[in-house]
């Protein structure tokens, strides 16, 4: 009876792929200026934590990546890239799923 609903349901189509990317954009470009902002004048949380930023281009890549980490914690909820839930996560959402059906 779960199973048959579940295949009842529709696809997320084009327009939902779309909408994510429309809805996406700004959070991205938001998340890039505030890492511009970072790099001209850190504040001090992040230099408390990181350092100044390196200027080898290698730790400068990994200063940015804790950048970014430390604005999520930080209250900014934007994430510049998507997470694909793990294996086991994504197996525990479904079988959440097939229960709630």
């Amino acid at each position: 009876m779960g199973t048959e609903k579940l295949r009842g349901m529709e696809h997320a189509g084009d327009s939902a792929r779309r909408e994510q990317a429309i809805t996406e954009r700004p959070l991205t470009e938001r998340t890039e200026q505030a890492l511009a902002a970072a790099r001209i004048k850190p504040p001090a949380y992040v230099t408390k934590e990181l350092g100044e930023r390196p200027p080898d281009p290698t730790k400068a890549k990994a200063w940015d990546r804790g950048v970014r980490g430390s604005r999520a914690t930080a209250g900014n909820t934007a994430s510049p890239t998507r997470r694909t839930p793990s294996a086991s996560r994504r197996g525990a959402s479904q079988r959440t799923a097939r229960e709630r059906v």
